[in-house]
């Protein structure tokens, strides 16, 4: 691969990285089909670890006032003026880290099995359509509470956890799976996914410096060179960024039927296109 295209795989990859992590569509699908389709290598380790880097480097320009108001406030609530363990465990931070433990210890147990299903595009189709379709039922529920982060119990933290967890099959979709727990728990699409950005974060730095350890281990794989890495990584961040603002307003008005008659479409696509054997 030349030089300028390897370039142009990097921006088309970042803003693919970008758009797809935060709307409830799959950004392990589309890393995947997009490549595909393009003949394309499948992206390595390296560049793998750079993209997720650029989306959470994305949530902390995005969310960094409210990031480092929760850290705060966590920190005031638990330690001022004494230590409390109650106290710490009523804060949205030490939610957030409940809803973070599902993710972590299924990954850390499954993480040869999640490899393996990663690869099957043909399962992957399948999940992009039969959550588009769960999707639907769920998002026609009404809405019944408000101020999620304000009001959100630990027993519903670790609820939309146990959604995030369930994205570590491919075609599920991190955002769409906690959105919609978030949706039915009652809360709106816009907590739901305000607080599906907050509880991401963990999860997607530790997926980040997790690939960054494994490259560090078989340096083999660093298929790529550190420059063009970083260029998909500002691409991936720019793109993020923009997408966030974009979801969470569209979201205060419009239901998520767009994104599941796109998941519909683009999961039927695959699907067809992998049984004719035209992409792997």
């Amino acid at each position: 691969m030349d030089k300028f295209t390897e370039i142009l795989r990097s921006i088309t990859l970042g803003i693919v990285q970008g758009l797809t992590e935060f709307l409830p569509v799959s950004s392990s699908f589309h890393l995947r089909f997009v490549p595909s389709i393009l003949g394309w290598p499948e992206i390595g380790l390296a560049f793998s670890a750079f993209l997720h880097l650029g989306t959470l480097l994305a949530i902390f320009i995005y969310f960094g006032k409210d990031l480092y108001s929760l850290v705060v406030n966590s920190y005031r609530e638990a330690f001022l003026p004494d230590f409390s363990i109650v106290r710490l465990c009523n804060t949205l931070g030490f939610k957030i880290l409940i809803g973070t433990i599902p993710a972590v210890a299924i990954g850390f147990v499954f993480h040869d099995q999640i490899e393996i299903l990663d690869k099957n595009q043909i399962l992957t189709s399948i999940c992009l359509i039969g959550v588009a379709l769960l999707l639907w039922f769920i998002d026609a529920q009404p809405i019944k509470k408000e101020n999620l982060q304000d009001n959100i119990s630990k027993r519903e933290a670790l609820a939309i956890g146990i959604g995030q967890a369930c994205a570590l099959i491919p075609g599920v979709s991190r955002s769409g799976a906690t959105i919609g727990v978030g949706r039915t728990l009652g809360y709106s699409r816009e907590e739901a996914a305000r607080f599906s950005f907050l509880l991401g974060t963990p999860v997607i730095l530790g997926a980040g410096l997790l690939e960054i350890l494994k490259v560090m281990k078989h340096s083999a794989q660093l298929e790529v060179g550190i420059g063009t890495c970083l260029i998909g990584c500002l691409a991936a961040a720019i793109t993020g960024y923009f997408v966030i603002g974009f979801f969470l307003k569209i979201l205060q008005n419009t239901s998520l039927l767009p994104f599941i008659i796109y998941r519909i479409i683009i999961g039927s696509i695959s699907l067809f296109m992998v049984l004719k054997g035209w992409i792997r």
